[in-house]
C-alpha cells in the first residue's frame, strides 16, 4: 500500500466555445426582416413582450406590427430596436417593449416627428 500523497487542486477553466463557421449560406439569409421577424412562432414566455398582453406574443403582436408600419421601431436580426439601432431601453416596471418606445421617442421628438403617430 503506497502512502497517501495529496494531488494539487486544478483551476476550473471555462468552457470552449466552438467557432461560428466562416460563412453562412445565402440561402439561410431572410429576405424580408419583417416577414422572417412576424412569421416566428414564440412560446418561452407568458405574454407579449413587446405590448404586454396575455394571448399572443411579440412575434404575432398587432401593436409591434403597427410600430414597425409606421416607423417608430424596426428590424435588425430578428429583433426590434429603435430607430438609430440601439436597443429598446427597458423601463424595469414590466410594462413591455411598448412603454420604452413611447419614453424614449416622448424624449427624443427630432425621431418621432418623422415618423406617423401609432394609433395604438
Amino acid at each position: 500500500m503506497q502512502p497517501f500523497s495529496p494531488q494539487p487542486y486544478l483551476q476550473p477553466q471555462p468552457p470552449v466555445l466552438a467557432s461560428a463557421p466562416a460563412s453562412i449560406p445565402t440561402s439561410s439569409l431572410p429576405t424580408d426582416p419583417k416577414a422572417d421577424f412576424f412569421g416566428r412562432n414564440s412560446a418561452c414566455a407568458q405574454g407579449c413582450a413587446f405590448c404586454g398582453h396575455l394571448g399572443h406574443h411579440i412575434h404575432a403582436c398587432p401593436a409591434a406590427k403597427e410600430y414597425v408600419d409606421t416607423g417608430h421601431v424596426k428590424i435588425i436580426n430578428c429583433h426590434l430596436y429603435l430607430l438609430t439601432g440601439h436597443p429598446i431601453p427597458n423601463d424595469g416596471c414590466s410594462l413591455g417593449l411598448k412603454a420604452g418606445v413611447d419614453t424614449w421617442l416622448a424624449a427624443n421628438q427630432q425621431y418621432s416627428n418623422t415618423a406617423l403617430v401609432p394609433t395604438t
